[in-house]
């Protein structure tokens, strides 16, 4: 695997994955594993990619993935100031993909602390 690193202004840094095909002895984009500052934990077997929107909001995907190098499930963290000053509110959305599917949808609101 290897990166191309692409400069994107205040969303991060967009990262394009590349994985090696054996048949085809090159390697090529994997637009599912790219995406905006990409880390990869060898030992929980996740991928993670976050973004943001200006300063009032912002992303995190996390892929798990099998012992086969397939992704088990999804986890999609949206995280958005609702409210202005004095009482900044934090509205946190979590859902759960499996096999492309919304599986599990929380919704949170609590007072906001700062990033």
């Amino acid at each position: 695997m290897i990166y191309g690193l692409e400069e994107s202004g205040s969303a991060g840094n967009f990262y394009k994955v590349y994985l090696f095909n054996d048949k085809k002895k090159l390697f090529e984009q994997s637009k599912s594993l790219s995406g905006y500052d990409v880390s990869l934990d060898t030992v929980n077997k996740t991928r993670t990619s976050g973004g943001r929107n200006g300063y009032n909001y912002n992303v995190s995907v996390t892929d798990f993935f099998g012992r086969k190098g397939t992704i088990k499930y999804t986890e999609i963290t949206e995280r958005e100031i609702i409210s202005d000053e004095p009482e900044r509110l934090l509205k946190t959305t979590y859902k759960k993909i499996v096999n492309k599917r919304v599986v599990k949808t929380v919704v949170d609101t609590t007072n906001f602390e700062g990033w």
